[in-house]
């Protein structure tokens, strides 16, 4: 969460004055959800998009629209919240897991090696603000026929060299939590331009709107059972209100990391950067250090500087091998929806494969930017790292 104030106060008073809470008010209303997708799509140069409760319905609201389904395999990286690997182990795929490149995003080199008949999608996870190396993740899907999702949950705003991140695959997924960019608390979102697939994530999120007066004449397509992950329209327009914020946001944040990179020129060879810098949303400054206890030492010297650093090591959810045991260990729901079995019979799962990320993620440390930072206190941080 960056900023909030009094416009998102009044865009929730707006609904409550109004006393329409639901997003489906009947065929034609453009009610604030409505709205927000329009909006939300427009921003990203895409045609389609719909709201939703989180950024992990999102993928499982892509994946399920696009056919993905049990048997399939969905490539993803080793450093991804593990949200990105439970939606697709709950549809019965396999996740096959490949490294992360020097940039921190999914190796499209290991990618390509990972490919294989069953293979349906690559899933790139933009994380840290930081993009993926989209170029070269496009060309491989399309040579192999397969889809490109983009897990844009920690990069909203960010671009690849010049397109706005979530419109270069088939799929844009999106999450609004409270850590996120911009934020409702919770939700998320998906993009895309393919007309058939929009109708049906909106099934998908919501699998009741197809008897409801609003949608039941509009789809075009043979409706299925969904789920429900449909939000209000609290939420649609209190995130009307924070995409307006997105690009003061952005250019805030990168104007900050920029002029913190100029000032410490000493740790130029240390620094990770995006795979275009360019769009990198600026919301945080990676340095590798030398090695684990480096990471540490470093981060510890840091955080009694006032800042907020922390080794990659630390994060609860995100490194691979902090959720690779529930792979392993074929933690699924129930025991017939488990996809797992094969993949850990041929020893997919073995922690040895991801040695080079393990090596990567336990030496990186990740500096969180702050936006109300001023050109003094810039000064001061570029004084601590220089130190």
């Amino acid at each position: 969460m960056y900023i909030l104030g009094d416009e998102e106060l009044q865009a929730i008073k707006r609904v409550l004055d109004s006393k329409k809470l639901f997003r489906y008010q009947g065929p034609g209303v453009e009610t604030e959800c409505f709205l927000f997708e329009k909006e939300f799509a427009s921003y990203h140069k895409t045609q389609h998009s719909v709201v939703m409760t989180s950024g992990t319905n999102a993928l499982l609201t892509a994946m399920v629209s696009s056919g993905i389904g049990p048997g399939d395999e969905v490539i993803v990286p080793t450093y991804t919240f593990f949200a990105t690997v439970a939606a697709v182990v709950q549809l019965g795929a396999v996740p096959v897991i490949v490294n992360i490149d020097d940039n921190l995003g999914i190796d499209p080199v290991e990618c390509l090696k990972k490919i294989n008949s069953k293979t349906k999608a690559i899933i790139a996870v933009h994380m840290d603000g930081l993009n993926c190396n989209l170029e070269a993740l496009r060309k491989i899907c399309d040579d192999k026929k397969i889809l490109l999702i983009e897990d844009v949950a920690q990069a909203v705003g960010g671009s690849y060299k010049g397109k706005p991140l979530g419109s270069i695959g088939e799929w844009g997924c999106f999450s609004f939590n409270q850590d996120k960019i911009i934020t409702a608390g919770e939700g998320g979102a998906v993009i895309t331009q393919n007309k058939e697939w929009y109708q049906k994530a909106m099934n998908a999120h919501d699998t009741c709107n197809q008897f409801g007066l609003t949608l039941k004449s509009w789809y075009e397509i043979q409706t299925f059972i969904g789920y429900s992950t449909r939000v209000s329209e609290i939420t649609g327009a209190m995130l009307r209100e924070q995409l307006k914020r997105l690009p003061h946001i952005i250019s805030t944040l990168r104007s900050i990391k920029n002029d913190l990179i100029a000032q410490v020129p000493a740790l130029q060879e240390k620094l990770v950067l995006a795979s275009d810098p360019a769009g990198d949303c600026g919301t945080s400054l990676h340095l590798m250090t030398q090695d684990p206890l480096d990471a540490l030492s470093t981060s510890k010297k840091l955080i009694q500087a006032g800042l907020r650093v922390a080794p990659m090591s630390a994060r609860p959810a995100h490194c691979v091998w902090q959720w690779l045991h529930m792979l392993k260990e074929e933690r699924t729901c129930h025991p017939k929806l488990n996809p797992l079995a094969d993949a850990n019979a041929q020893g997919l799962y073995d922690k040895a494969h991801f040695a080079s990320s393990i090596d990567k993620l336990s030496r990186v440390i990740k500096l969180e930017i702050d936006i109300n930072w001023d050109a003094e206190k810039i000064k001061s941080v570029a004084q601590s790292l220089n130190n």
